[in-house]
């Protein structure tokens, strides 16, 4: 079953901890969250003292939930790129490193976390990326192609795409935007985002050299070993992440066109609330219309 590699034995029942269900979580952080030791995650001691009900509660729901345990052809092993990307963005420095570690024990490739955090910087700016940077570059150098995993399992079907990013735009800074251009970014942003973000017509008129210096970016980033599918649903993610209803729709949209199932929506948005709570899932203001109309 999806999601089976966070279980640590609980009894969900209790909302304590005997010494053998401690044990056995502390050792998962320990192994699957850092190198032998809590380090990156003191809060796990930490709550224990303060508050173990609290804890065994939040445990319940990391066994469950980013893993995708009850997701039909849910994003299981790939979920700690979730979260890598995440961190990414938000410059979470434990958490980025901490994700790279698990990522590389289920399997992922350099390639894999390299590429996760090339997209992770396209919302994070340096200060996401230079965070990353301090706290994984000796351990990322020390990870040699030599050493790769058997690589991470992916929902069926799912493959790389990069040609579905394309626009087709003239990415040259210096060759004022035509007319073809425009319909270029335009059509594309239609067809697999459903509408065209204001910040395109804005910056054609106003800045078309940052327009087309950031699409190239973008569609840089799309080169690398992630499925489509994957990369729309890190959108997903991330649009919930930084509350914007209106870049939630167009990357459902986007997961929808390219053959996202909504239990696979499901399982971004619900991982998204971990953060979120319930004040911050206003994000999803809107999007109801496009998730009773996506297919069965």
């Amino acid at each position: 079953m999806a999601g089976t590699f966070m279980e640590t034995s609980q009894d969900w029942n209790s909302d304590t901890f005997t010494e053998a269900e401690y044990t056995a979580m502390a050792d998962w952080y320990a192994d699957i969250h850092g190198e032998g030791n809590l380090d990156l995650c003191q809060f796990i001691p930490y709550m224990l003292g303060l508050r173990p009900d609290a804890l065994k509660r939040y445990r319940h729901w990391v066994e469950y939930v980013p893993g995708g345990r009850q997701i039909e052809n849910g994003v299981s092993e790939p979920a700690a790129l979730v979260w890598l990307h995440y961190y990414t963005t938000n410059a979470y420095a434990d958490g980025y490193l901490y994700e790279v570690i698990m990522a590389r024990k289920l399997g992922a490739t350099r390639a894999d976390v390299a590429q996760t955090t090339v997209l992770g910087w396209l919302h994070g700016g340096p200060l996401g990326l230079n965070t990353a940077a301090t706290v994984a570059h000796k351990y990322m150098q020390d990870w040699q192609e030599d050493d790769e995993g058997a690589g991470l399992t992916w929902p069926a079907g799912w493959a790389p795409d990069p040609a579905a990013f394309r626009s087709g735009l003239n990415t040259d800074p210096e060759a004022p935007p035509t007319a073809e251009d425009k319909k270029a970014i335009e059509d594309w942003h239609l067809r697999v985002q459903g509408e065209v973000p204001d910040y395109v017509p804005v910056l054609l008129e106003c800045n078309p050299g940052a327009l087309k210096l950031w699409r190239a970016r973008y569609e840089n980033a799309m080169n690398g070993p992630l499925p489509k599918e994957f990369i729309a649903l890190l959108q997903v993610h991330q649009a919930m992440m930084m509350r914007q209803p209106g870049s939630l729709r167009r990357a459902l949209h986007m997961a929808r066109s390219f053959g996202v199932t909504k239990p696979q929506v499901g399982q971004m948005l619900g991982s998204a609330q971990v953060y979120q709570g319930d004040l911050g899932m206003e994000a999803l203001t809107g999007a109801r219309e496009i998730l009773e109309s996506w297919p069965a």
